[in-house]
């Protein structure tokens, strides 16, 4: 389930740096401001649903392809970013990937990787990796496909204009076949806190979403700086916003604690 999805069902974490790592993770880089969020969209022709996500809508697009495409082996590319040293999620999976590590105070881990995946291993990999790290793969199989961009972006503050939104959201592109079974199953994971406001037939959704922080807790008797900025507490609202067509707009506000 993506975090954000979790987030609408439980907004307020208790502790999140420890019992919610892999959701408090994606909120470590903020400080107290107004900041455009993860934004996705979602086209529908007569026979494809095609998805274009920002940079942590991938995670979504990818093992919500996956879950839905026809068995099969098939050639995937793997990007993967992370904070920390992946070796024994690898060792798990099964790969012998080798990521470098960067230099400096803060340490990141990267690298590229091609291989043969079946539907169950690729599956397997997204939901993996993607608790403690950034994973963006690229693969194509019968009428289903992902495509992302190598490289994570900064934090926006833009505000989520037209523009800015058409640009967010080219990181990551999804493409699966139009069926009633993959919509629904697409419209219960992304948007369950606007399943009440769908009318019967439309083209497109947008999800735009915008985090409002204006508290950060700092963890007590922790001294290191780079620790208190990956334990810290942000506090704020959640600002989903839903366009339908870009006709219609239903907004949800919600009070987080991250």
């Amino acid at each position: 389930m993506h975090f954000l999805t979790v987030l609408v069902e439980k907004p307020i974490l208790e502790n999140p740096s420890e019992n919610y790592p892999e959701i408090h993770r994606h909120f470590t880089r903020y400080s107290k401001g107004i900041f455009t969020g993860p934004v996705i969209k979602a086209r529908f022709t007569a026979n494809k649903i095609t998805l274009n996500g920002s940079f942590e809508y991938e995670d979504f697009i990818q093992e919500y392809i996956t879950s839905i495409m026809p068995d099969g082996e098939f050639p995937v590319t793997s990007i993967v970013f992370a904070a920390r040293d992946l070796k024994e999620d690898l060792y798990k999976l099964g790969l012998d990937w080798k990521l470098a590590k960067s230099k400096g105070d803060t340490k990141n881990f990267k690298g590229s990787f091609s291989d043969s995946f079946t539907k169950k291993k690729l599956n397997e990999v997204i939901k993996t990796l993607t608790k403690r790290s950034y994973y963006f793969s690229n693969f194509k199989i019968e009428g289903y496909s992902v495509k992302c961009k190598k490289k994570p972006p900064q934090p926006s503050k833009k505000p989520p204009s037209d523009d800015e939104i058409q640009k967010l959201t080219s990181f990551c592109v999804g493409n699966a076949k139009n069926t009633k079974k993959n919509k629904e199953k697409l419209f219960k994971e992304l948007i369950p806190d606007f399943m009440e406001e769908l009318p019967e037939k439309f083209k497109s959704i947008t999800l735009i979403n915008e985090y409002k922080f204006n508290n950060i807790i700092l963890p007590k008797k922790v001294k290191n700086s780079i620790l208190m900025r990956l334990m810290a507490i942000r506090e704020g609202k959640l600002v989903r916003t839903l366009r339908i067509d870009n006709e219609e707009e239903f907004t949800n506000t919600l009070k987080i604690s991250v």
